[in-house]
């Protein structure tokens, strides 16, 4: 009858509480190990956009001296025609930074102040927007119809 017996045989009692425990063990141990691995992948991008950010902070006050006078080139020199219209009063805002695969490109509004007649509704009004890649200094022009950048050459 030793055989036979289920009492506390291989499938119940002792044994299989113990089979449990292991699996649940080894269960819990899984998944702390999966949530303690990440994409490392990701890692590199944030320590890529972390040196590209301290680099262009390092050397922001030449940076923007060298933005500045490429704005103000590209305001005197344009051949746009907007831009040429009312050239006096042109101004330019910042509006973003803009992480590209090859660079990273400072957007502006280029525009003037408008206001409607008696000097109401005052608004800005962008006449251009000009992406400046901050690690070469090149000044692009966005083409809004074709949603491209085109290289502005002086």
């Amino acid at each position: 009858m030793g055989c036979c017996k289920m009492e506390r045989g291989y499938f119940g009692g002792e044994i299989y509480s113990n089979m449990q425990k292991v699996i649940l063990v080894l269960s819990f141990s899984f998944i702390l190990i999966s949530c303690g691995q990440h994409d490392k992948s990701y890692d590199n991008t944030q320590k890529a956009d972390s040196l590209v950010l301290k680099t262009i902070q390092n050397n922001s006050k030449a940076n923007e001296i060298s933005f500045e006078s490429l704005l103000k080139k590209y305001i005197s020199q344009s051949k746009n025609e907007l831009i040429a219209h009312s050239r006096k009063n042109e101004m330019w805002l910042f509006d973003r930074t803009e992480n590209a695969d090859t660079a990273i490109y400072l957007v502006y509004q280029i525009g003037h102040d408008e206001t409607d007649k008696g000097n109401t509704n005052p608004r800005f009004v962008t006449d251009q927007w000009i992406y400046i890649d901050s690690l070469n200094s090149k000044l692009y022009e966005y083409d809004l119809l074709n949603d491209s950048l085109i290289e502005w050459k002086n």
